[in-house]
């Protein structure tokens, strides 16, 4: 029996002990337990003293044995709970049994062993981006000073977290065919680009959008590999395009989020609110519609429409990851283009391993994987940027 269920035991054997329910067989086990275990009666005795009962049952808001077991429960600014890794038995609904379980695994999961995960220097990502310019001129823009850029007919307005294109640049130019702009967002990044008609643009890690200094009176276009969330500005007159390989989606104006990235096998458009036609450019000519809450998936020359939960696909602008019965392959591939590392598998069977979860994006990767491990599934070896997973 795994530790945990075994602690679980302990502290409902405890309880009905306490109440005098306990089948006489196992009172006298436990009779013999607390006898032998000083450190175990001494935490009874003190437990059932009543100022410190009332003092755990009136503070059993603040006590979450599920905290322990998954990977992360996180308060969130909507305080959802994450979903757990484990579901706690029938009796756990009894609120004094789930204070008095809390409290035994609170004072003793501290005890659980598992494999050490060394330090390393795996950070989390954060704001970094590369500007270049139509004629080559490139530009780090975490090493600018907070400022103004004036590049090609175009003011940018720029500091640590953001770019914006002023709406009033090149005015005079706008029939002229305007300069294209690309930002490069790296492993391990993250930046947001205001572009000049008031759309914005919030690029997650390993991505790139190539766009217009400034849009045309009739087109307003623009190009994407890897992950964006989209906020368009809306204008009935001048529809809103983004350009990926293989897919076109026209927009007026909306909030979406595309996953594109090289590496997956599918193109994923999220639609928050508003309207987005998304259309195959190549073969079929296949398109569809979507509804906020609607998710098209692009793959194989086909679209197929799911509805799904739409925090799921847009937590990260929020510096979430939720993770729902995702595998550990996959789950992997997107930590290690936020974290920037490279992982290796020991063993084929454990990429399939699903996993539900949230972690926050700015933990450190030691302390994810110490609670990984705590499902007593997989454990794991850092050398370097490279993590091994193994099966236990």
């Amino acid at each position: 029996m795994k530790k945990v269920e075994k602690d679980i035991k302990l502290a409902k054997h405890l309880f009905f002990y306490y109440k005098g329910e306990l089948p006489e067989e196992e009172k006298l086990k436990l009779d013999s337990m607390l006898a032998k275990d000083e450190e175990l009666s001494n935490w009874y005795k003190q437990f059932i003293e009543e100022e410190g009962f009332k003092k755990h049952l009136n503070n059993r808001k603040h006590i979450d044995v599920k905290t322990k077991w998954d990977l992360h429960l996180i308060n969130r600014r909507k305080r959802i709970i994450s979903r757990t890794l484990y579901t706690m038995s029938g009796w756990a609904a009894a609120v004094i049994v789930l204070v008095m379980t809390s409290w035994w695994l609170y004072n003793t999961v501290t005890n659980v062993q598992t494999v050490p995960v060394p330090l390393s220097h795996i950070k989390p990502g954060s704001t970094k981006a590369e500007l270049i310019t139509d004629g080559g001129q490139r530009y780090v823009l975490t090493e600018l000073k907070p400022g103004v850029l004036k590049e090609e007919g175009a003011e940018i307005q720029h500091n640590e977290k953001q770019i914006s294109y002023q709406s009033n640049a090149a005015q005079k130019a706008e029939k002229e065919l305007a300069p294209v702009h690309t930002i490069v967002v790296p492993r391990g990044g993250k930046h947001q680009l205001n572009l000049a008609d008031g759309t914005k643009v919030w690029l997650n890690c390993q991505s790139k959008l190539q766009y217009p200094v400034w849009f045309s009176d009739t087109l307003r276009e623009v190009s994407l590999a890897g992950e964006a969330y989209f906020k368009v500005m809306h204008n009935k007159e001048k529809p809103f395009y983004v350009i990926i390989n293989g897919v076109r989606l026209q927009v007026l104006g909306t909030e979406f989020n595309v996953q594109a990235y090289e590496d997956e096998t599918s193109i994923k458009t999220t639609l928050v609110n508003g309207k987005v036609n998304v259309c195959l450019t190549e073969g079929s000519r296949e398109q569809v519609i979507l509804k906020p809450g609607e998710q098209a998936v692009a793959k194989d020359n086909k679209l197929v429409v799911n509805v799904v939960d739409v925090e799921h696909y847009t937590a990260w602008k929020e510096g979430w990851f939720v993770f729902k019965d995702e595998p550990l392959k996959d789950m992997f591939r997107r930590l290690g283009r936020w974290y920037d590392f490279n992982v290796f598998f020991y063993n084929e069977s454990v990429k399939a391993y699903p996993f539900t979860g949230t972690i926050q994006r700015e933990e450190k990767i030691e302390e994810v994987l110490k609670l990984l491990e705590r499902t007593q599934r997989v454990k794991f070896e850092i050398n370097e940027k490279n993590i091994l997973v193994k099966s236990k």
